[in-house]
């Protein structure tokens, strides 16, 4: 989903960080609404999102100068009060939910991924991808059995 973004560099070890760079961590244990990332890239440096309903951080914007210090704290393995102190985005803050153009309302969300949260999360990627694969079933699969049909009733 990420590999869209052309000028956005995948790095999963903080060692391997340019100096004095702007970053954005994303918690891999989340779902994120694909609706989201243009409006994350664009945070200021020091901004924090939450997931929906709750508390959690799953995401940074920052510096890779801090890049280290605020994993540890997202992993619950530092006592520092870094993330207490920035200012925290909701899904809801970042992406408007009304969609004028398909004519519906849906909220972006993030997701936690945990075996609870399956049923959920089967359902949300169904809906995401429901509309492209009927899309792509009424063009180039359905005609040649409905035109058998229409042959036989008539």
């Amino acid at each position: 989903m990420l590999r869209k973004y052309e000028e956005l560099e995948i790095i999963e070890d903080t060692s391997l960080l340019l100096i004095d760079s702007n970053i954005l961590l994303l918690r891999a244990d989340f779902l994120f609404d694909s609706r989201l990332f243009v409006p994350m890239f664009a945070l200021p440096e020091g901004s924090a999102i939450s997931a929906n309903g709750l508390q959690e951080i799953v995401a940074v914007a920052t510096r890779t100068d801090f890049a280290e210090q605020i994993v540890a704290e997202l992993l619950g393995e530092s006592e520092s009060e870094r993330l207490g102190t920035m200012p925290v985005q909701r899904p809801k803050n970042l992406v408007h939910a009304n969609d004028p153009r398909l004519l519906k309302y849906d909220p972006a969300e993030i997701l936690a991924i945990s075996e609870e949260n399956k049923a959920v999360l089967e359902n949300e990627l169904f809906d995401v991808f429901y509309k492209g694969i009927t899309d792509f079933v009424t063009k180039w699969l359905w005609p040649l059995p409905a035109r058998a049909a229409v042959k036989i009733c008539g």
